[in-house]
């Protein structure tokens, strides 16, 4: 069994791919388009404690080792690297080499992706046999999480809904507060340079993101039936979390299996329902759907 995950940064992606690791037979390579140097201590859902980069790392210096290129660098395909790559609708020779061989190390296998929702197309010719896993988060509860951070660490920055909604980053560097830079700013930025949404340059932090959400699901989900077919699934991340039997019951559908009972308790033991979208009722959230004309694509979503 070959599956791919693809979902917007911070969509639960991790998660899933914790779920289909959890029965112990597949191969799972995190984020191979990353730059991967680093660790990535409990990836993007702490659930597990392990470097995610790990077993990919490891993964890549076999490929290098067979296939020596001259520029190893180009296996980071997007951000951090060059983030504005994200846009781009093909792969290289090079990476599609090297995504094949990820695929082909063992009999089960699952790639998970936050940077290929442009490149779904290309994703469906590396196997015939993969199936497409396509995770989808309400955008309030998206944007939400990149302005606060993993573990609510910038939440001294919107001590009320004026400072959320009114958040513009730092201009010359494109900073959320704190010290890291988010990666999908760029990406959003780089989307109303190219007049792929009609988003202003000059809005606020969290109706870029909602752009951005916007633009992740429509490539994503188009090029997913159009490319896969029936081997494609639309998963909401809120169905995970809040009916995950149910939810398993249509993912493992989708690899033509029953749901095995080590994942099936093991999701069980740890998903969590939490708060995830600040200031709900905000009169905020509707002003920008309106104004970025997200309401039939909130639909097809299954947000209405």
């Amino acid at each position: 069994m070959k599956i791919l995950i693809q979902g917007m940064r911070r969509s639960s992606t991790t998660f899933l791919f914790d779920v289909l690791c959890a029965d112990g037979r597949c191969r799972g390579y995190y984020e191979p388009l990353a730059k991967a140097q680093k660790q990535a201590r409990g990836g993007g859902s702490r659930v597990r404690e392990d470097d995610f980069f790990a077993a990919l790392r490891a993964a890549r210096d076999r490929f290098l080792a067979r296939h020596p290129l001259a520029d190893p660098s180009v296996l980071n395909y997007g951000a951090p690297r060059a983030a504005r790559l994200e846009l781009e609708e093909e792969l290289p020779e090079e990476v599609l080499a090297y995504l094949r061989f990820l695929l082909s190390e063992g009999e089960h296998c699952v790639l998970k992706f936050v940077r290929a929702f442009r490149k779904v197309s290309a994703l469906a010719r590396l196997s015939d046999e993969a199936r497409l896993l396509h995770i989808v988060r309400d955008p309030r509860a998206v944007a939400s999480s990149f302005l606060f951070g993993k573990g609510r660490k910038h939440a001294a920055a919107f001590t009320n809904a004026a400072d959320f909604f009114a958040f513009l980053g730092d201009p010359a560097k494109d900073r959320v507060p704190g010290p890291r830079q988010l990666q999908a700013l760029d990406v959003a930025n780089a989307l109303i340079e190219r007049g792929l949404t009609c988003c202003a340059p000059d809005a606020p932090v969290f109706m870029k993101l909602l752009a951005l959400w916007e633009f992740h699901f429509l490539e994503t989900d188009r090029a997913g039936r159009a490319a896969f077919g029936e081997r494609y699934l639309l998963l909401r991340s809120e169905d995970l979390v809040r009916e995950p039997e149910s939810a398993l019951v249509r993912v493992y559908g989708l690899l033509g299996e029953p749901v095995p009972e080590r994942t099936r308790q093991w999701t069980l033991s740890h998903v969590e329902d939490r708060p995830q979208v600040f200031a709900p009722d905000d009169a905020a959230w509707a002003r920008a759907v309106d104004d970025l004309g997200l309401a039939a694509t909130l639909a097809a979503a299954g947000y209405a």
